[in-house]
């Protein structure tokens, strides 16, 4: 405990003292954090471009003679069977439409500019921006979009869908597939990729890492110990911000009222919770204000939500659902950077 009380007051004072530091210190978090607030349809679009694009790397593995042709059946196929996965996720079986109505129909795809993307253009210190400096060059990045998308709408006869600059400098947008050829002629088009099709996976991550084991074989739910979650802050009202019993917790409220009265900094706010300070505005704020955020309270969750019931939408049970939790905000809730 002593260790622990430590810490929290040497911690307390750098960082009220060394704002600067902080924030050198925490550069790669901001860096990371920033790709937090993009949407994740930026993310889903780099992936589906780049591994659509890998396939025309086969043809460097034949002979100079076949190539091409190697080149031209892979891509077909790619095509072919990245059309049947996206319209089968919509009730449709390509492989039952007519050759016409497999040219008629409209399909999703991603229009990859050629400028180059907010992250890679040069206007960026992606290693330090702030969330609202990379928002403002990713809207350049947008609007200077707006010539090409009209060429492509004239061509689809539909309004261009989501836009892109981040990650990814580009746009979605639903195209017949006969005229997917004709977007790839349009002045300032990289690439025109069929969007990717994913799925939800089993929400429960739990028994990937064997988690129920350890509960199981040892007893074990994290009872007696602390973690100190340094990020973006936790909401400690949330109803799976809980401990199933807090009789033999490891901080007590009397534990935490001693250490606050001496640092003259934080405070006990309940058994999962048992201290919490925002560093970043000097303050006992240590929830996030607007529903943007949150980081630091889905990493708590990972860490040791302790939801009741067994549907996942609606309650959430960490690695360890009976560890105490230390909220130390590290993000400020006044402006966009740590």
């Amino acid at each position: 405990f002593d260790l622990v009380m430590k810490l929290l007051e040497s911690g307390g004072y750098w960082m009220q003292r060394k704002k600067k530091g902080l924030s050198i210190l925490l550069a790669g978090t901001v860096a990371l954090g920033a790709l937090a607030v993009l949407p994740v349809g930026e993310i889903q679009a780099k992936a589906a471009i780049s591994q659509q694009t890998k396939g025309s790397s086969l043809a460097n593995t034949v002979t100079a003679a076949t190539a091409k042709q190697a080149a031209t059946d892979t891509t077909a196929a790619t095509t072919n069977q990245a059309i049947a996965t996206q319209l089968a996720a919509k009730g449709i079986d390509y492989n039952k439409l007519n050759k016409v109505q497999q040219q008629d129909i409209y399909v999703d795809v991603i229009v990859q500019m050629s400028a180059a993307p907010a992250s890679e253009n040069g206007t960026l210190r992606t290693d330090y921006s702030s969330t609202a400096e990379i928002q403002q060059e990713t809207n350049k990045v947008i609007a200077a979009q707006a010539s090409v998308k009209a060429a492509v709408e004239q061509v689809t006869q539909q309004t261009a869908g989501e836009s892109y600059g981040y990650v990814v400098n580009g746009f979605s947008t639903k195209v017949r597939v006969v005229d997917i050829p004709k977007l790839k002629q349009i002045a300032g088009v990289k690439t025109v990729t069929l969007a990717k099709v994913y799925y939800p996976t089993d929400a429960k991550a739990n028994s990937m890492a064997n988690v129920q084991a350890v509960w199981s074989n040892y007893k074990y739910k994290g009872e007696g110990t602390v973690v100190s979650v340094i990020d973006s802050g936790i909401d400690p009202t949330h109803k799976d911000m809980r401990l199933s019993d807090d009789k033999d917790v490891k901080l007590t409220k009397s534990d935490v009222e001693k250490f606050t009265d001496t640092a003259k900094h934080g405070r006990y706010f309940n058994s999962k919770v048992p201290y919490g300070f925002n560093y970043a505005d000097n303050n006992d704020t240590i929830t996030d204000d607007t529903v943007d955020e949150q980081h630091g309270m889905h990493v708590a969750g990972i860490i040791g939500a302790n939801g009741t019931g067994d549907d996942p939408a609606k309650s959430v049970v960490g690695v360890a659902p009976e560890a105490q939790l230390l909220a130390m905000k590290v993000f400020t809730n006044s402006d966009t950077s740590a």
